[in-house]
């Protein structure tokens, strides 16, 4: 076990763990890095990618990328239908997605946590 001082020492090397919008030009490179490799090979993205990791790149991908991806606003039909399959799913939201048109698993997580649970 290491003295506490020396302890302390090797936090503060440590790199901070801080969020990082990804730009237009990391999105265009993971787009065509995806293309390329596929959506499955996320530890070799990453490897392209400085400063990504390849969960970063997946996540990044998947909830806002991916072609027929829509992040317009939602009706009041949505929202009506996401209370219906809240309630025969729970919160499985990627068993939700064939039900809603270019909606991912994410941003039916975020709209019902973020808006349609609290309407309740």
């Amino acid at each position: 076990m290491q003295p506490a001082s020396s302890q302390n020492a090797t936090k503060s090397q440590q790199p901070t763990n801080s969020r990082k919008k990804f730009s237009p030009e990391e999105d265009k490179t993971l787009q065509e890095l995806v293309e390329q490799y596929g959506a499955k090979n996320w530890d070799k993205i990453a490897e392209l990618m400085p400063g990504r990791t390849g969960r970063q790149c997946r996540d990044r991908y998947r909830n806002y990328l991916i072609p027929g991806f829509f992040n317009g606003q939602w009706s009041q039909e949505e929202d009506n239908l996401l209370r219906q399959k809240y309630l025969e799913f729970g919160s499985h939201w990627a068993k939700m997605t064939p039900f809603f048109n270019g909606r991912s698993a994410n941003s039916l997580k975020n709209r019902w946590n973020y808006f349609v649970c609290r309407l309740n």
